[in-house]
């Protein structure tokens, strides 16, 4: 029969998806069947009334006057027995592999059978196959009819035991144990494919597990779901099918062997068990349409986070910008104004001082002007080239004051008053000269005063010897860097050869040797000395002398260049940079002792000392 056919107006509605195909056991029932039985040789109507009795039996004592006429009809039955399942086939050799659920005629309750179900079945088939109840059969011999009842009797006693029967149970031959794989087509018809499978492994579950459920389920029940079954304990403990009968046993020791061998079966067993439950859930999981939802609802959830993120961010950053930008902005207009307020003054300052200089250059012609009218106050030619330095250098050292005093002075009609104004002047330039070199030669010599005692201080101790300090040099020499307690062994090797049995301490031979580095005049004198007492214990009666670094005058009358002026030069050079325009001032009052002319000079013959040792120097 076919449905009608739907107008055009109508509206189908899918209400729930097919199930999935199974086959079943149908009972063959009917008229037609008793006949097809018939033809045959089976009695029908004796086994209808033997299973119809056996349905009137609530409860196991019942009255005699039924239990006689469940044997009679048992009797009537047993003539030409056959029904579903063959009992005649039944064979004691494999009573162990048979299906005692289908030789009591439980096979449609299997491990839902009660208790009273069992002993139900097993007391009609006992008034059925019992060799005290049951008829002559023209068929099959009297030990193939025990046979068939030690079979029904060894099944009773598997099933009515409760530890037998969940054994039994754990190995039923009937259960599915395939597992989906995770296909595509597993993936469209998850709920279908997956359900029943999980449904029918929860027999085997310890404690009580959750349903699959369906795409309506929340994340908490589907994460409950998977959990639990990744936690699967099962009780199938597969000692059914023990290979070994430790009852058969003729020892102890043989005992044990075959308990043994049964264990690692069933241990082999159960891991199979836990691989194909994992197995089962693991394509569950692959293919749940849940999960990957769950998945990229998280996914878009972190997505949407990290943009909120960023967005504040950047926000932050555009903040921090603009505020930044705004700081700038405000900077940079306060330079501007800064640098016109200094543009102004630097102007204002340039044109002072341009007009000063151009002063100076005036007054400095004129008194020029005025020495030169008096032939530089002198008929002798020396003393006039003499006297022409002099004008430069007043004109040098005095400033436009002083300079336009003394040109009104030198421009006097009166050659003896401009004379005497002259020479006046020349010894006051020659007595200040005098002052700021002697000045400048007290500092230095007062800086040299406290460079040494605080290098004296920092040494720990003032007493040490040229001796000592000769053997510091030493020991420092002969125990270089890398040696083990290195300055604890020098300091050991001067106080053992130190004629003043002054004990001294690493520190304090770390000190001086600091201070022997840093002053080139202490290391002359160590030199010097240990040159003397060389010479003295060899008799020679020259004394060698280190090179000098100090002389009163060189070979021309110059006066030489000290070490002190000389160290004073390298730091005023160094600290003083080049792009200042004073520099060779403020160098010469570093020094105080020398010109700025002196300066000059010692600066060129050392750069020419340098180029010539490089000149000089191998190539590599």
């Amino acid at each position: 029969m076919y449905l009608p056919a739907a107008d055009e107006d109508c509206l189908s509605v899918a209400l729930a998806p097919l199930s999935a195909l199974s086959i079943c056991n149908v009972e063959r029932v009917g008229r037609w069947c008793g006949l097809a039985k018939r033809q045959r040789g089976v009695s029908t109507h004796s086994a209808h009334g033997a299973a119809t009795a056996g349905a009137e039996d609530d409860d196991d004592d019942e009255d005699d006057e039924e239990a006689t006429s469940s044997a009679a009809t048992a009797t009537s039955t047993l003539k030409s027995m056959q029904n579903d399942f063959d009992l005649m086939t039944l064979d004691p050799k494999n009573k162990k592999e048979q299906d005692h659920y289908a030789v009591l005629g439980l096979a449609h309750l299997r491990f839902e059978a009660t208790e009273q179900d069992i002993k139900k079945a097993y007391k009609r088939l006992v008034l059925q196959h019992h060799p005290d109840k049951r008829g002559e059969s023209k068929t099959y011999t009297r030990e193939h009819l025990d046979a068939v009842f030690t079979c029904i009797k060894f099944a009773y006693e598997i099933l009515s035991n409760a530890d037998s029967r969940r054994a039994y149970d754990g190995v039923d031959p009937t259960f599915d144990e395939s597992v989906p794989a995770a296909s595509n087509k597993s993936k469209k018809n998850f709920y279908s494919v997956f359900t029943p499978v999980f449904a029918r492994n929860t027999r085997w579950s310890k404690a009580k597990l959750p349903k699959l459920g369906d795409e309506n389920s929340t994340f908490e029940e589907v994460d409950n779901f998977y959990s639990s079954w990744y936690e699967f304990q099962s009780t199938r403990d597969f000692s059914y099918l023990d290979k070994e009968d430790t009852d058969k046993a003729e020892c102890r020791e043989e005992r044990r062997w075959l308990d043994k061998q049964n264990k690692a079966q069933r241990a082999l067993k159960r891991k199979e068990e836990v691989n194909r439950i994992r197995t089962l859930v693991d394509n569950a999981y692959t293919c749940d349409p849940r999960i990957k939802r769950f998945k990229e609802e998280e996914k878009q959830k972190k997505a949407d986070k990290k943009a909120a993120k960023a967005a504040a961010a950047k926000a932050a950053v555009d903040e921090q910008l603009r505020i930044q930008r705004e700081k700038e902005e405000a900077e940079r207009k306060q330079a501007e104004a800064e640098a016109e307020e200094a543009r102004v003054a630097a102007e204002a300052a340039k044109k002072t001082r341009d007009a000063a200089k151009k002063a100076m250059q005036r007054e400095r012609k004129a008194f020029r002007t005025a020495c030169k009218s008096h032939n530089y106050f002198t008929e002798d030619d020396a003393k006039r080239i003499s006297h022409m330095e002099y004008v430069e250098r007043l004109c040098e050292n005095m400033n436009i004051r002083e300079l336009e005093e003394l040109r009104m002075l030198v421009a006097s009609p009166v050659v003896e008053d401009a004379r005497s104004a002259f020479e006046r002047s020349i010894s006051k330039l020659m007595s200040q000269q005098e002052r700021e070199v002697k000045a400048a030669t007290e500092a230095a010599a007062k800086r040299h005063g406290e460079a040494t005692a605080s290098a004296s201080k920092s040494a720990g101790k003032t007493d040490w010897s040229v001796e000592d300090m000769a053997l510091l040099v030493k020991a420092v020499k002969s125990n270089p860097a890398g040696t083990v307690n290195r300055w604890d062994v020098i300091a050991y090797f001067v106080n053992q050869h130190s004629s003043t049995k002054m004990e001294r301490s690493s520190k304090d031979c770390i000190a001086m040797t600091k201070r022997i580095q840093k002053d080139s005049s202490l290391k002359n004198d160590i030199t010097k000395k240990a040159f003397e007492r060389f010479d003295k214990e060899h008799g020679q009666a020259a004394s060698r002398e280190s090179v000098p670094t100090e002389r009163t005058e060189g070979p021309s009358g110059v006066v030489a260049w000290t070490a002190d002026e000389q160290k004073l030069l390298e730091r005023a050079m160094k600290t003083i940079p080049s792009s200042d325009p004073d520099r060779w001032d403020k160098i010469a009052a570093e020094v105080g002792s020398r010109s700025v002319v002196e300066i000059k000079k010692r600066v060129k013959e050392l750069v020419e000392k340098v180029k010539a040792r490089k000149s000089a120097a191998p190539s590599k």
